[in-house]
């Protein structure tokens, strides 16, 4: 019987095989390194809810002094083109933001670009430069 457009064939049939030894250690090591990029992942998550939580409890100047570093951060990502402009454009908002609607926005799922945002961080210098917070 021939396949027709919007018809279902009359059966289907699976297969499936066990994994060979090689195809068992590449499993592994894809695991593994899943693992290892959802705890990076993770690493970033709280040291950017440390940022927000010093966001939200430092002195009004302390904070306005935070989001303004981290705004010149994004300029000159912009200006250096160091950085796609769909990261520039989406931390510009994010910055602009009112402090207790940032905090929740750069610890939490940003229209789906939280982790992403997480990874490409203008809050660096917030948490004494290195690795992205």
């Amino acid at each position: 019987m021939a396949y027709r457009p919007g018809k279902k064939p009359p059966h289907a049939v699976a297969f499936c095989l066990a994994p060979q030894q090689g195809d068992q250690q590449e499993l592994d090591a894809r695991r593994a390194a899943r693992q290892q990029q959802a705890q990076v992942a993770q690493r970033r998550l709280m040291r950017h809810q440390e940022v927000a939580e010093t966001l939200l409890t430092a002195p009004p100047a302390q904070a306005r002094a935070m989001v303004a570093d981290a705004q010149a951060v994004v300029s000159h990502w912009a200006e250096e083109g160091l950085c796609s402009a769909d990261y520039v454009q989406r931390w510009t908002a994010l910055l602009a933001l009112p402090l207790p609607q940032l905090a929740l926005a750069m610890t939490g799922d940003a229209d789906g670009w939280g982790e992403a945002l997480r990874q490409n961080s203008p809050w660096v210098q917030a948490l004494g430069g290195g690795e992205a917070p």
